[in-house]
């Protein structure tokens, strides 16, 4: 498909940058986190190499779930894949690119609410 993975730090650090986003600053971020700090915060999202590993700071899964129970999102979120739209685009049109013509035409009319394209082009 050519889409590059992340890893689990690095989608758990392009969570964390959404976050903070949300919630306008790290600071405000960080009032709702209580009692991390700022700086475990920034540690994070820098990337920051710990002192006696040399290795970049990463946010374990305690950590993550912590973050979802108390910004009340969905348990496991941190560990999504953040994907572009054109990421998106090409990973439906692949799984779409596996089902016969007939049966997308038999899931679009079961929705009635959604317009089809397909319909329309029918009846031209």
């Amino acid at each position: 498909m050519g889409i590059n993975m992340d890893t689990i730090e690095e989608t758990r650090r392009k969570r964390l940058e959404m976050l903070i986003t949300e919630y306008k600053t790290l600071t405000e971020l960080a009032d709702i986190l209580f009692p991390m700090s700022n700086s475990q915060i920034s540690r994070w999202r820098n990337a920051s190499p710990n002192s006696k590993s040399k290795r970049p700071r990463a946010m374990g899964s305690d950590s993550a779930r912590f973050i979802e129970e108390k910004t009340g999102k969905p348990i496991g979120l941190m560990d999504q894949p953040v994907l572009s739209e054109m990421e998106s685009l090409l990973i439906a049109m692949d799984l779409l690119g596996n089902i016969p013509r007939e049966r997308l035409i038999d899931i679009k009319t079961s929705f009635p609410e959604v317009k089809s394209d397909i319909h329309k082009k029918k009846s031209n």
